[in-house]
């Protein structure tokens, strides 16, 4: 099926339309040309006529005019339907012959025909078309005569209009044919950019490791896959010195949060330490908790990006999946007084990392039973059709303003109604998630209402 869009279809419908054009052109020069040929045929072949009535009978005028001159005439312009018709004046414009043809006789006798000038052709359209030629002529010590020669254009005509038939037809038909035999042209030769399109799409999912296989074309495109190679080697070392730098940063980073939360536990159990100090060595310890776990979070999130966390792809059951992560989270959505039910009537089987996956799930998950109030629910969908496994997860929370809805999976990004609440959230989350569906070939998309709740959808490649 071609894309409309497509750069296979715009090359198709472009080098269609120049070839339609050109055939039209073509066609167009054909026809006229064979039409021109045809007229100037029939103009040489009465000119022809002319001159032999001249030369043969008009000269022997005298000896013949009492005696056989119309039947000599009539050899010429017979009366059978030939298409052959003659009219000849003498010097005082007294008719001397006429075609028998009644047609042509009151033709010649309409007020309205006015002849040709001498020496030039007229052609006369309408029921019976003619090509008419007016020609003078005198013979040697004879008179002057003035000679209205006609031949009936019907069959040029007729040959013309199936000239024209056949191109009409032709042309078409050649076009079909052009174009489907460009398909198939463009199909054997974009073949080898849709594997390398593919090659690329996949690299990534399992680490930036792999490469191209660049077809040896020697053309243009060999030129681009060692480009896209060169491009994912650059990347390739920039994610791996990325990676190094944010394990050395959380290294240094954890370290003294580690020997702070041991100095304020150590002087938060000291004998003669107050409740107020206590109290806000408490909170201290909150916060150095919250970030070790932001820097755990964005550790992660580094290893997700240089595919250092994921593992070889197996085939499993989502259904189960989320059954299981459901009931690990048993205690969190009672303790927060929400209702979560999973509908999922039929296996989900996806290709993936199942570690990877229950951490994105899990994610989701707690992000709705978090942002639901008590007494809300939380509805997990999952089917099943010929291309993916779609998985929703559906609550009645506090909702997503539609300023803030296309940031969500921005690293660091808090939603306003986020921000201002009690929730603890660093705004890693989702975009972890976004990374894991990315990393296994599918991907989140969001919608949501202000207080009345958001809708998460997942989408992943169904297994073979």
């Amino acid at each position: 099926m071609i894309k409309i869009r497509s750069l296979r279809a715009r090359i198709i419908l472009i080098n269609s339309g120049i070839l339609a054009a050109v055939l039209l052109l073509f066609s167009v020069m054909v026809y006229y040309r064979f039409k021109h040929h045809v007229e100037a045929a029939e103009q040489i072949e009465l000119e022809q006529d002319v001159r032999r009535v001249s030369g043969h009978v008009l000269e022997n005028y005298q000896a013949w005019q009492s005696h056989g001159l119309e039947e000599k005439l009539d050899a010429y312009t017979p009366p059978d339907g030939s298409g052959h018709y003659l009219s000849i004046k003498d010097s005082s414009g007294r008719i001397i012959y006429q075609s028998r043809d009644v047609r042509w006789r009151a033709l010649l006798a309409q007020p309205s025909f006015v002849p040709p000038s001498v020496g030039q052709f007229e052609s006369v359209r309408g029921e019976r078309p003619l090509t008419i030629l007016h020609a003078s002529y005198r013979p040697p010590n004879g008179p002057q005569f003035d000679l209205l020669a006609a031949s009936s254009t019907r069959n040029s005509d007729a040959l013309s209009g199936s000239v024209f038939l056949t191109l009409v037809v032709l042309d078409p038909l050649m076009l079909l044919v052009a174009s489907v035999i460009g398909i198939l042209l463009m199909d054997h030769e974009l073949r080898p950019v849709m594997t390398l399109r593919s090659q690329a799409d996949s690299v990534g999912r399992g680490g930036l490791g792999s490469r191209l296989s660049i077809p040896e074309t020697g053309d243009e495109l060999e030129s681009l896959g060692h480009t896209l190679n060169e491009m994912i080697e650059r990347l390739e070392d920039a994610l791996a010195y990325n990676m190094k730098y944010t394990e050395e940063l959380s290294h240094e980073i954890r370290t003294p949060l580690a020997i702070i939360r041991m100095e304020i536990e150590e002087l938060a159990e000291l004998p003669d330490v107050s409740g107020v100090v206590q109290s806000r060595a408490g909170s201290a310890l909150e916060e150095i908790a919250g970030l070790s776990t932001m820097i755990d979070r964005v550790l992660s999130l580094a290893r997700l990006d240089s595919g250092g966390d994921l593992v070889p792809f197996v085939r499993l059951d989502l259904s189960p999946l989320v059954a299981e992560i459901i009931e690990q989270m048993r205690l969190l959505y009672e303790v927060q007084g929400v209702t979560v039910r999973l509908n999922a009537s039929e296996s989900a089987w996806v290709m993936g990392d199942g570690m990877q996956l229950k951490r994105a799930i899990a994610n989701l998950l707690g992000n709705a039973v978090k942002y639901t109030l008590r007494g809300g629910s939380v509805e997990v969908d999952i089917h099943t059709n010929s291309r993916a496994v779609v998985m929703s997860v559906r609550d009645t929370g506090i909702g997503i303003s539609e300023a803030d809805l296309s940031k969500i999976f921005i690293r660091f990004f808090r939603t306003s109604a986020a921000s201002t609440s009690a929730r603890s959230g660093f705004g890693l989350g989702l975009a972890m998630v976004k990374t894991v569906c990315e990393q296994h070939g599918g991907s989140i998309s969001a919608t949501s209402t202000m207080g009345s709740g958001s809708t998460f959808t997942v989408s992943l490649p169904v297994a073979s």
